[in-house]
């Protein structure tokens, strides 16, 4: 069961990072999804293992191509991904959501 459409009511933009070069980093065209975006502080672990402090979540049904360092505006605001877990349902072992951590 993916979350419902109710439960999804914020537009974000996603530009998804590509990796760098010789003039600094690559982002991919912008997109939008809907889903649920909360600013709260959360204790998370980066992609090299660190626990760093996250400031915001976004939590959508898409399942999104993107890694750290990609970009999310919300509102005009842009934040940095810190890290992305897909979750599943315990019964049936699908994907519900991705969970996205930002600062």
């Amino acid at each position: 069961m993916k979350l419902p459409k109710a439960l999804q009511p914020h537009e974000v933009e996603v530009t998804s990072y590509l990796g760098n070069s010789a003039s600094g980093p690559i982002y991919a065209d912008p997109f939008t999804v809907n889903g649920y975006f909360q600013e709260t502080h959360k204790l998370v672990e980066n992609d090299e293992g660190d626990e760093v402090m996250s400031n915001s979540q976004f939590f959508t049904s898409e399942h999104l191509d993107i890694e750290a360092k990609s970009q999310i505006t919300y509102k005009d605001k842009k934040y940095d991904v810190i890290t992305t877990s897909i979750k599943t349902n315990a019964l049936t072992g699908l994907a519900t959501h991705m969970s996205i951590h930002m600062r």
